[in-house]
């Protein structure tokens, strides 16, 4: 049996959101701060906001600040074992929020051995991965990390219940480990039958296996089992349409097909549709991409030549040539220094404004253009005031340009607008 583990942080216990830290408040966090009373409480109230919120970025700076706390260099012996061992349970929570954002190895660790801990925290890992796929912006990228996911699910032996499993290909009794229960969903399928909600509920209603847990952890499972269906079938997602996957790897043994859930891979063509709504129309796309190759050929990485390009696609009122050179720009960490260097913009954008967004707007931008309040309202002005195109297409070019910045490690514009999975809309940050 999979060893039984103590979760500090759950669901059926919530903090108040509203507890939780400020961006500001991560720098007092050190290990005399965690031995304050409802320090721990606050950290999970944090967590359980940033994932709400999707702050990938943030969840990961107050996880590495955590993380520092367990070093030999930090004061730890103040620590009990307890407290390390919620500690390390607040990072890897922290780090699931922050999935968008890690490296594929560490999305290997987190998920191979924190999926469980996560839900019974209470995160919507669903909502989480699906937000985290869309910011990809490319189908190779999502479908790389879609497919890791999957692979390391199939692999955890985070255990749901108590009573070990029966699967009707094999004899023995297992581990109710989330790897045997994936076994037990899979097998009660045929092996080509995708499944969505109605599916699930089929199972969950009716899977023997299923009937003898609790109330708890039977809806751990149903939310285990909704993100492995995201993952594995994301076009039977709510926000998407239905696509043609690729069938499930199977093995025979014995003269009886298993399926292999570490194998079972989605494609780009099913995932890609997800990040259709990020990417924008075919047309649109292909207009932009060929403006980006014309304008590298035209001026490279020339600053003044990209700036020039720029105004002259602003003036023209040319929506592809524009969003290109701003991109380009991006790329080059040019974009926000456009905003600051170039005096005659400043004072044009400082004229118009106050009437567009309030002279506290034009106030920061004299005071600080490289802000990214600054760098947002100035690409929405770009786009929405000079070029006329709508708030959600160009909000959509505001989470492309978020997602080069996030590349580039300019993480302070990294989240400059989103995608709302229930309005199906892209909207700008407040």
């Amino acid at each position: 049996m999979a060893e039984h583990l103590t979760y500090h942080f759950l669901a059926t216990r919530k903090p108040d959101l509203d507890q939780g830290l400020t961006e500001e408040e991560f720098a007092f966090v050190d290990v005399h701060w965690l031995k304050q009373p409802r320090a721990f409480e606050r950290l999970y109230a944090t967590a359980l906001y940033l994932d709400e919120a999707h702050e990938w970025g943030l969840a990961l700076q107050l996880a590495r600040r955590l993380q520092g706390l367990l070093s030999s260099s930090s004061d730890r012996t103040l620590l009990d074992a307890t407290d390390e061992e919620r500690l390390q349970q607040i990072i890897a929570i922290l780090k699931v929020v922050g999935v968008a954002l890690l490296r594929i190895r560490d999305v290997e660790g987190v998920f191979q051995a924190s999926t469980v801990m996560a839900l019974r925290a209470g995160l919507n890992l669903a909502a989480g991965l699906q937000a985290a796929l869309i910011s990809y912006g490319e189908p190779e990228l999502a479908v790389n990390a879609s497919n890791t996911i999957l692979r390391v699910i199939g692999l955890n032996l985070e255990t749901i219940g108590e009573t070990p499993l029966t699967v009707p290909e094999n004899p023995e009794r297992l581990d109710p480990t989330v790897q045997n229960w994936l076994r037990a969903y899979n097998g009660s399928f045929p092996l080509n039958q995708e499944r969505g909600p109605v599916e699930r509920a089929h199972f969950l209603q009716r899977d023997a296996n299923v009937k003898r847990l609790n109330n708890a952890d039977r809806e751990i499972l149903t939310k285990l089992l909704e993100t492995y269906d995201l993952l594995r079938f994301p076009h039977k997602a709510p926000i998407v349409e239905e696509r043609t996957v690729q069938e499930p790897v199977v093995e025979r043994v014995g003269g009886k097909a298993i399926t292999d859930f570490a194998s079972a891979a989605v494609t780009a063509p099913a995932l890609g549709h997800i990040v259709a709504a990020y990417r924008g129309g075919d047309a649109d796309q292909r207009a932009v991409t060929e403006a980006v190759s014309g304008i590298r050929a035209k001026a490279g990485n020339d600053q003044k030549k990209l700036a020039a390009e720029f105004f002259a696609a602003v003036q023209s009122r040319n929506v592809p040539r524009t969003v290109a050179t701003m991109r380009l720009l991006a790329e080059n960490d040019q974009l926000e220094r456009l905003l600051a260097n170039d005096q005659a913009l400043q004072q044009h954008l400082r004229s118009v404004w106050p009437s567009l967004y309030g002279q506290a707007a034009a106030d920061t931008l004299v005071r600080q253009p490289l802000s990214r309040q600054s760098v947002q309202l100035f690409i929405q002005y770009v786009l929405q005031e000079r070029l006329d195109v709508p708030e959600h297409d160009a909000a959509r070019v505001g989470a492309q340009l978020s997602n080069i910045f996030k590349q580039r490690g300019r993480h302070q514009y990294e989240k400059l607008a989103y995608f709302d999975v229930r309005e199906k809309t892209f909207k700008w940050l407040p």
